[in-house]
């Protein structure tokens, strides 16, 4: 798996990253090498509000949940969270059958090309919160 950090903002807590490719936790465990090496690192600086963003991960190899609950306990205490957006259909049922839903947060058809990163940040506030936000 492949990814790119588009944005941190470290006043608000907040990073974008983007993943491509295959995400497979079974074989190579791709979330044991992202938390020790990218979101550890992240979140010693502060940041506890993590997108990532899932329209090029082309499949999903699911192990167990143990380190994104390691991460979601991380990040819960200091009013954070993890959101995967755009994921393709067969991904997200994968991910759901590992049962990953119970520490990342999955939304669909989210348009964060358009945005800036700070509206992406109130977009995902507002859907976490279940309100619905209007596109100026």
């Amino acid at each position: 798996m492949y990814l790119k950090i588009l944005y941190v903002d470290y006043e608000a807590q907040f990073a974008i990253i983007e993943f491509i490719g295959e995400w497979n936790d079974c074989l190579y465990n791709d979330i044991m090498y992202l938390k020790e090496n990218i979101l550890d690192l992240m979140i010693q600086k502060g940041i506890c509000k993590f997108v990532f963003i899932c329209e090029n991960v082309l499949n999903f190899h699911g192990s167990d949940d143990c380190y994104y609950e390691a991460i979601h306990e991380d990040i819960v205490d200091e009013g954070g969270w993890m959101v995967m957006l755009n994921l393709l259909e067969h991904v997200e049922d994968e991910m759901r059958r590992t049962y990953l839903q119970a520490y990342v947060n999955m939304f669909n058809d989210v348009d964060w090309r358009r945005q800036k990163p700070q509206f992406l940040e109130k977009t995902i506030e507002n859907l976490l919160s279940g309100k619905t936000l209007e596109l100026n």
